[in-house]
């Protein structure tokens, strides 16, 4: 007789509680910033197999990482399955049927789920300001459920009420599981003073233990975006750190990245001072660099209560109920208009610190923490906003906005108080580290050009499909003969398809204008030109842009004259405006800026008349149609921007530089139909009342406030 074959049992056991477990790291020493968890030694110690056979045979056998491999008798097989604690306490038990077959191998991978049983948690509120008499610490704790079991349908929700002079709160006798403790401070007469919301874990015949933090009124404070270490759930980042106006209600972003790690339902709740005001809100279709699954606050939800708010942004796993968290805080600053054009947001150099989209060098992605001059900025009509400087570093920023992106439902937009995602911050490097006060973005926002108008360089960079730079390059006065005359950059910009950027050089007696082509990701000179009108003498330039129609407009302050170029190779001039004949007002022409409405654009001439050239098709010449005087506060000002106001039928054009900043609504036939002043007090207090550079980005002016450091968006609340 033949003798019989033995088979083979590999079997792994896991211990699955919802957070990653590491030997080597104690999860009851983490930051109190991670979830509470069970106090002692609960981690898993030893896992036990033990089988029943055929014929009474049988085995029981310990491993200390849950990998088990054993001959065994073919036939059906009984395994039955523990987990046992550093403490020497069963955490999870379970059984499975195994068929073996003479000579062969089966494999059995065996999850557990902890125990069901009561334990114990207990938390320690941790406050920074004591509370007047009367107030009290509210909230509750709600069972979120157990790992390995569908959630209850009818969960536990244990209310909170006690003085806000109680520091410790016990709850025993809890059912094992996720729990959900949400807490926020209440002055007698019900005013919310800040709050929190964490997640614990309890385990049976366990004691969790930890701390919660609730912080108020700090004028300054960090982001709390910090990963918990055991969380399995892959930490959302959240849009930066700024300031709201009262009455306006600031909107966080959080870009989930739990998609990644699992197929579950996820269920994603917002928080402010420890208070839920709602679940996060998806954003169906936004600019180009917006990622998918990302989320805004409940647009439903009331303004900003305290002059700091805490927002805490929560994900849990339906079935896993793993959880991630983030947190931020959102300032209150002084208030402008009630409707029309008034501020929605202030950002400084807070927003240049903390986590990014496209962290591409970790030494350049975190910011000193210092204020600094905002010496210019950019924005694309796909919703990149570039910044340079802003801290105290010297580096360039960029940000994405989601303005205009529509929600569920699709009724609603995205508004422009919604705060900025940030994509990176990366060094200016021409030969060597620059600072820039001159910027560009194409239309698509894929390149950037950064110049000084005290230099002699350009940088540009290229971005990928998310908003990652992925190449670099610059040139100087030196890289060619041709450049010799390059330098004190007045203006940039692109062409429509972004395959060429003009540069418009000018020093206080003449300037020149360079074209450079794009497309082998760097730049290369394809033509430069004097601005030579009839005359051996090059005229001084003040501003450029390039019009609806592909032409540049070239403006000469000191000529008052602007210079229309055919955009292509040769930069042919094709013909000049001055103050003569149909073109009256055209005086001292400093600013410049592209209508939105047909083929347009506006002159800010001698810092008191705004002046619109217009062509009816592509033989026509520009010729003025409307001259809108300025408002006495405004004159004087230096800087001009347009955009659409959310209207079919105007658009709005911002002027700033004088004592106060004029909206003025222009309809299609050139006529005002509108102005609105943002007096000086308001802009003081903004701190952006000696503005550096303007621009508009999907519904939005940003202003960035030169010396103060800080970048002001006003929107449109008609």
């Amino acid at each position: 007789m033949q003798k019989q074959r033995l088979g083979r049992i590999d079997a792994t056991i896991r211990f699955d509680i919802g957070q990653k477990i590491s030997r080597e790291i104690d999860p009851t020493s983490q930051s109190t910033v991670s979830p509470i968890l069970p106090s002692g030694g609960w981690t898993p110690l030893s896992y036990i197999l033990s089988g029943s056979g055929p014929g009474g045979a049988s085995f029981t056998q310990e491993a200390e990482d849950g990998g088990f491999s054993i001959e065994c008798t073919p036939g059906e097989w009984l395994l039955e399955a523990w987990v046992i604690s550093q403490d020497t306490i069963e955490l999870a038990r379970g059984s499975c049927n195994c068929i073996l077959q003479p000579g062969k191998t089966s494999r059995a991978d065996i999850t557990l789920y902890p125990l069901e049983g009561n334990g114990e948690l207990s938390v320690y509120v941790i406050k920074n300001l004591e509370m007047p008499t009367g107030s009290r610490l509210v909230g509750q704790l709600r069972f979120k459920g157990l790992p390995g079991q569908a959630s209850p349908s009818q969960a536990l929700s244990i209310p909170i009420d006690k003085p806000a002079t109680e520091n410790e709160l016990l709850f025993p006798e809890l059912p094992a599981g996720y729990y959900i403790l949400s807490l926020e401070l209440k002055a007698e007469d019900g005013f919310v003073s800040g709050g929190c919301a964490i997640a614990a874990l309890v385990l049976k015949d366990y004691t969790s233990s930890g701390a919660c933090e609730i912080v108020m009124g700090l004028p300054v404070a960090g982001i709390g975006l910090e990963l918990y270490p055991n969380e399995p759930l892959a930490q959302a980042l959240l849009s930066v750190e700024h300031s709201v106006p009262e009455g306006v209600l600031a909107l966080p972003i959080a870009v989930s990245k739990a998609g990644d790690s699992t197929l579950e339902a996820i269920q994603r709740i917002w928080y402010r001072n420890g208070s839920e005001v709602g679940s996060a809100v998806p954003i169906l279709q936004g600019p180009a660099f917006l990622p998918a699954d990302s989320f805004i606050f409940p647009l439903s939800s009331n303004s900003q209560e305290a002059s700091v708010s805490r927002i805490d942004y929560t994900e849990e796993g339906e079935v896993s109920h793993r959880f991630g968290t983030g947190s931020l805080f959102l300032h209150s600053c002084d208030a402008t208009q009630d409707s029309g054009w008034k501020a929605t947001a202030v950002y400084d150099y807070r927003a240049a610190m903390g986590p990014s989209l496209c962290p591409h060098n970790e030494t350049e992605n975190q910011g000193s923490g210092q204020a600094e001059e905002a010496r210019s900025i950019a924005a694309s009509e796909s919703g990149l906003i570039v910044a340079a400087d802003f801290d105290a570093d010297k580096y360039l920023h960029a940000f994405l906005a989601a303005y205009e992106s529509t929600l569920a439902p699709p009724a609603q937009s995205v508004p422009s108080s919604a705060s900025w995602l940030r994509l990176w911050r990366s060094r200016i490097r021409a030969q060597d580290p620059k600072s820039s006060d001159c910027l560009a973005v194409s239309a698509d926002g894929r390149l950037i050009a950064a110049a000084a108008t005290q230099g002699a360089w350009i940088w540009l960079g290229h971005l990928g499909e998310q908003g990652e730079i992925v190449s670099t390059s610059y040139l100087t006065s030196s890289s060619s003969n041709e450049l010799e005359h390059f330098g004190n950059v007045k203006a940039l910009c692109f062409s429509p398809s972004g395959d060429r950027l003009y540069a418009a050089c000018s020093t206080a007696a003449e300037g020149r204008i360079f074209a450079f082509s794009t497309s082998s990701r760097s730049l290369e000179l394809i033509h430069s030109k004097d601005l030579i009108i009839g005359t051996t003498t090059a005229l001084p330039i003040s501003d450029m842009v390039l019009t609806a129609s592909g032409l540049l407009a070239v403006s000469s302050k000191d000529a008052s004259k602007i210079v229309i170029f055919q955009d292509g190779a040769s930069l042919e001039i094709l013909y000049y405006l001055e103050n003569t004949g149909v073109n009256t007002g055209l005086d001292k022409p400093i600013a410049l800026a592209t209508s939105i409405q047909g083929d347009s654009f506006y002159a800010l001439c001698n810092g008191e008349n705004l002046v619109r050239f217009s062509r009816a098709d592509s033989t026509s010449l520009y010729t003025k149609d409307s001259l809108i005087p300025l408002a006495l506060n405004s004159q004087g000002a230096k800087m001009i921007a347009a955009g659409h106001n959310g209207s079919a039928l105007s658009e709005s054009v911002l002027v700033v530089g004088g004592d106060c900043f004029e909206f003025i609504d222009i309809s299609a036939d050139g006529s005002q139909t509108a102005s609105q002043i943002i007096d000086s007090e308001d802009i003081d207090s903004l701190g952006v009342a000696a503005p550096s550079s303007i621009c508009f980005c999907r519904g939005a002016f940003l202003i960035s406030g030169g010396v103060t450091g800080k970048i002001a968006v006003f929107g449109n609340s008609m």
